[in-house]
């Protein structure tokens, strides 16, 4: 319902709008200490179980015990908010790294044991 305030000016029509919404919320029972004051006072001041410091720590103690790729993947989406494809993308880096140094070992022990090879003379120079 819209109210037609006419020609008023702004103070007034916000002194009309007031009153009327006082009678609306008198008409409803609503009064300053009524029970909608008191489930006011209690959403206030209630914490939220997983903002709860017992929660939080009970939560953390669950990931400690993860393995680090899943606890990654967890700071990544959850921490951290990324989106899924960003997801993929730093674990794909990561696995991209991780090819990369498994790469250099498997050179480095071809290298020594040709090496040890040679030293042992089952290999020709």
């Amino acid at each position: 319902m819209k109210k037609n305030f006419g020609g008023a000016s702004g103070y007034s029509r916000w002194v009309d709008l007031d009153g009327e919404l006082r009678g609306f919320g008198a008409r409803r029972g609503m009064r300053g200490d009524s029970q909608l004051d008191d489930v006011c006072a209690r959403v206030r001041t209630r914490t939220e179980p997983r903002l709860r410091t017992e929660v939080k720590d009970g939560f953390r103690a669950l990931r400690d015990v993860l393995e680090p790729d899943d606890r990654e993947l967890l700071v990544l989406r959850v921490d951290r908010g990324l989106a899924w494809e960003d997801v993929a993308r730093v674990m794909l880096a990561e696995l991209r790294t991780e090819c990369a140094r498994l790469r250099k070992r498997y050179q480095l022990l071809k290298d020594d044991l040709r090496r040890r090879a040679r030293e042992a003379g089952l290999v020709g120079d």
